[in-house]
């Protein structure tokens, strides 16, 4: 398991959301008041366990940011995750912050073919410049 950056997980919501009208950071307090739609990546949260049951949970990103372009509610989702073409969707970083740590997974006393071994090799040598690209942090 190798460490590769930490990247920080962000509300999104439609422009039109009440809380997309504040322009600093959001209080996960703030999101109490809202429909919070759920995805595996928020379930684990530490900070997601305060707002209780969500209406709606969706497995995949895709049906998920149809929802928030429709204005059903609000989500949170990791910076890298959250397309910055969408118009309609605005992000705002929230307090306390709540990182999504990345790593590189190979199996234990696995041999890896000569391609798989240049791709980490290019990830991990390619990594500090997206960090420093996206504002992320370095494991």
């Amino acid at each position: 398991m190798e460490p590769l950056f930490a990247d920080n997980l962000e509300l999104i919501c439609h422009r039109d959301h009440a809380l997309a009208q504040n322009t600093g950071a959001i209080g996960w307090d703030q999101l109490n008041q809202a429909t919070f739609l759920d995805t595996g990546i928020t379930k684990a949260l530490r900070a997601r366990q305060d707002l209780g049951e969500s209406k709606f949970d969706f497995p995949n990103i895709t049906t998920l940011l149809a929802m928030l372009k429709s204005n059903l509610g609000v989500s949170v989702l990791p910076s890298l995750a959250i397309p910055k073409a969408a118009a309609d969707l605005v992000s705002r970083p929230l307090i306390p912050t709540e990182t999504s740590e990345i790593y590189l997974i190979t199996r234990k006393d696995w041999t890896l073919s000569p391609a798989a071994e240049a791709m980490i090799e290019t990830i991990i040598r390619e990594t500090p410049q997206q960090v420093k690209k996206y504002a992320l942090t370095l494991l």
